[in-house]
């Protein structure tokens, strides 16, 4: 029993004394490496006059003075997204330019490359990643480009026109009279909404071919009211569906103007 005591304390003195130790590595940190290796910084082209469409090559450099020898992936970033990657190698004492191919597109863009090396896991490079650069492209102005804007802009001003229109009709609408109405509310709906067939709105007593609010006689009187309304809703009928017809009204206008200039030509021979 004795002897098993004895031992026992041996193995506790033992383990407290390497537990320093032990919990030393376990928080120690390793610092990593840092070669003479790097990117360079700036990122160059092949042509510095690029237009839409052009391809272009994008160049880096990988300059190692370390003293190893490493291969790696070399990754390159339009506006940050990953265009290509490329492999490279690089020895000691060595500058070397690595380069992808890239179809320009128009408008101002973000040009960047980075590098993932084969190094051991403690050592780094002095830089993995270049600078980024920006780059603006022309675009190119064709002819499909030019019948595209002009279709678009043609387009637009039909649909505004369009919406005009129907506006417009809507509201030549909205002034029809009902046929069963009298004399006086036809005048009356024509006095609030403006003038029609040359009617004076100037006051109550203003005449619409002869035809006075206050008078019970003639053609607008009693029934005979009737057709005139009629006549009168047919109109701002007409008018409406000319209006939202306004582009086959303008061809209509413009085939009867090709037709008024040849009478006249011909009738002059």
């Amino acid at each position: 029993m004795k002897r098993f005591l004895i031992i026992s304390g041996l193995l506790v003195v033992a383990l407290i004394s390497r537990a320093p130790n032990a919990v030393f590595a376990a928080t120690s940190v390793v610092t990593p490496t840092t070669i003479n290796a790097r990117i360079l910084p700036t990122v160059w082209y092949s042509s510095l006059s690029v237009n839409d469409g052009d391809t272009i090559k994008i160049f880096a450099g990988i300059q190692n003075n370390s003293g190893l020898n490493f291969t790696g992936i070399a990754t390159f970033y339009v506006d940050n997204n990953i265009i290509t990657t490329s492999s490279f190698s690089s020895i000691n004492d060595s500058l070397i330019n690595i380069s992808a191919n890239w179809v320009a597109n128009p408008g101002d863009h973000t040009v960047q490359v980075s590098i993932d090396t084969s190094l051991a896991s403690g050592s780094v490079l002095v830089s993995s990643v270049s600078d980024k650069s920006s780059i603006s492209i022309i675009r190119n102005i064709t002819p499909a480009i030019v019948q595209d804007a002009f279709v678009n802009t043609a387009n637009n001003a039909v649909t505004q026109v369009d919406n005009a229109a129907n506006v417009l009709a809507d509201k030549i609408q909205s002034m029809k009279v009902s046929t069963s109405s009298s004399a006086g509310n036809v005048l009356a709906s024509v006095k609030k909404s403006g003038s029609v067939l040359g009617a004076s709105t100037g006051s109550s007593t203003s005449t619409l071919k002869g035809a006075t609010t206050s008078g019970a006689s003639g053609f607008f009187a009693g029934d005979n009211m009737s057709p005139l309304a009629f006549m009168y809703n047919a109109l701002l009928d007409l008018a409406a569906f000319l209006l939202r017809n306004w582009k086959w009204t303008l061809g209509l206008i413009f085939i009867l103007l090709i037709f008024a200039k040849i009478y006249r030509k011909f009738s002059k021979a």
